[in-house]
């Protein structure tokens, strides 16, 4: 498996784009939010609306996530956010986020996994996804970008390596489809920018 042909930010946008048209917003929040944080599924899947607004509806500026600190470049988060907030049954901040909209019942991990084979199979034509969807695809997406951003350095590795709690460096270069040694780069092959209006947690910073 190649990390170049994983799933990018980019694409997991237009992929939201298409499931919010579809009104399939919990997953368009999920992969979008997932990949912003790069959080556990079971972490994503406990959030509820005022662990990220506050009592006035503005997307807080400092998050704090099973004791991860997160300072929010307000900006396409929260316009993000708020629009789909507005849309769901759930709205209040005492809800949890990740809410069937037809059964008003919690998402749960295994029904996760399940509808995001789905979303792979239905929009297969929108984005290329050559890799199986999974409940670790938006950490990955998260990963890569980091690393990307921080020009390929074995300190991102390091970094990243802290933030999944894995046991080594090799063990996040495994998951993130990082080869061992990585030397070569194309000049637009480093740290290719996202559109300059969405919001990245810049982990090293």
């Amino acid at each position: 498996m190649d990390y170049r042909k994983h799933i990018k930010f980019e694409d997991v946008l237009m992929l939201s784009k298409s499931l919010i048209q579809d009104k399939n917003y919990p997953y368009a929040i999920l992969l979008v939010l997932g990949s912003i944080y790069g959080l556990k599924l079971a972490k994503l899947l406990a959030l509820k609306w005022g662990d990220l607004i506050n009592e006035s509806g503005e997307y807080k500026s400092n998050i704090n996530i099973s004791g991860h600190e997160f300072e929010t470049r307000l900006g396409f988060t929260s316009d993000f956010m708020t629009y789909l907030r507005k849309q769901m049954i759930n709205q209040e901040l005492t809800d949890y986020i990740f809410v069937n909209q037809q059964s008003g019942k919690l998402i749960t991990n295994q029904r996760v996994n399940r509808e995001l084979r789905a979303i792979q199979n239905k929009y297969q034509n929108i984005v290329s996804m050559p890799y199986g969807f999974d409940s670790d695809t938006h950490r990955r997406v998260f990963g890569i970008e980091v690393w990307k951003r921080h020009h390929y350095q074995n300190n991102a590795i390091t970094s990243l390596r802290k933030f999944f709690g894995h046991g080594s460096d090799r063990i996040t270069r495994e998951f993130l489809m990082i080869p061992p040694r990585e030397k070569k780069y194309s000049v637009d092959h480093i740290c290719r920018p996202l559109e300059p209006d969405i919001n990245m947690m810049m982990l090293l910073l």
